[in-house]
């Protein structure tokens, strides 16, 4: 019984892992998706400014989705 108990703690401890992992790297995306759409507004380029933003809104919804 205790080692059923033991290998259920590990199992736990590596699903506990992956979230962590997961929201650092939607964070990092997210991130980098709003200061590259940050930098393009700051140079003027509207077009391409919105075509950014509009990406960056997109894939950070699509991240805050699959959480």
């Amino acid at each position: 019984m205790g080692m059923n108990y033991a290998t259920l703690d590990e199992d736990s401890q590596r699903m506990n892992l992956i979230p962590q992992v997961h929201h650092r790297l939607v964070l990092g995306s997210a991130f980098g998706a709003i200061t590259a759409a940050a930098i393009a507004l700051s140079l003027g380029g509207h077009a391409l400014a919105l075509m950014i933003g509009a990406l960056a809104l997109g894939i950070v919804g699509l991240l805050a989705a699959t959480l």
